[in-house]
């Protein structure tokens, strides 16, 4: 579940609306929104397990909240990432391969 931590001075309203999402573990959406987001970025992803969500009534969802991509600029040149995540934050750092140190 994708949690958003509230009382925040300036939440991000994109946080703010995936707050709850629950999809399951392997969902691409995962693969650019998996938390943290962006510098300063709060949220944080909430494991569930099929006992967790019955006993409190939620719902896996298998409807990905709407995603576009819209462009930043970096230094001198633009690049596209998904709306409400700063870029160098779309990817899920845990699957990131380790590079050996020569």
């Amino acid at each position: 579940m994708y949690k958003h931590l509230p009382g925040q001075a300036h939440p991000r309203p994109e946080h703010k609306a995936w707050d709850g999402t629950i999809l399951p573990v392997d969902d691409p959406w995962w693969q650019t929104h998996f938390p943290p987001n962006g510098w300063f970025c709060h949220c944080w992803v909430e494991s569930l397990s099929d006992d967790d969500l019955e006993r409190y009534g939620y719902e896996v969802s298998y409807q990905a909240p709407a995603s576009r991509l819209v462009p930043h600029i970096v230094g001198d040149r633009t690049v596209m990432v998904p709306e409400g995540i700063d870029p160098g934050f779309a990817y899920r750092p845990g699957e990131q391969p380790v590079r050996a140190e020569e």
